[in-house]
This record gives C-alpha cells, structure tokens and sequence, in this order.
C-alpha cells in the first residue's frame, strides 16, 4: 500500500533515532474481501509480489544505495 521509498525513508529515521535497535516485520495481512482493504483502495490480487519487489528493494534504499525500485533508480539520503 506504501510506496517502497518512503517505507525505507522511514525506517532510516527510526534506526537513527532508535541508535540502530529497529526490527522491521512485514506482512501482507488481511483476509479476502476485508473491510480494510476496500476502504484504502488496494487490489487484493498481487499483494505478495509486491512485498517482495519492496523486501528486495528495501535494504539497499535503508543503507542509501542506489536502488531499482520499479524502473526507477533510487537512491536515499546516507542513514
């Protein structure tokens, strides 16, 4: 539902201020047919492909390397 960067955006912030104690857990969560998932407008199909091109981009984006997320090169400020 997020977009990847802004997910690794966000977790360099926490590390940083947590002194590096962060531990990231992700899951697609929800049921079929979920009240949730019809109120933020997310397609129920292709939810576990997407967590994994993000699982993949995410630790290159946190240490602030140059990425690939989608067909964009991407790269965050240094943690």
């Amino acid at each position: 539902m997020r977009p990847t960067a802004w997910i690794a955006a966000q977790v360099q912030t926490l590390q940083h201020l947590s002194g590096d104690r962060v531990t990231l857990g992700v899951g697609i969560g929800g049921f079929p047919g979920s009240p949730f998932w019809r109120a933020v407008g997310a397609p129920l199909q292709g939810r576990g492909r997407r967590a994994d091109e993000a699982l993949r981009a995410l630790p290159g984006l946190i240490r602030g390397e140059a990425t690939m997320v989608g067909e964009d090169e991407v790269t965050l400020g240094p943690p």
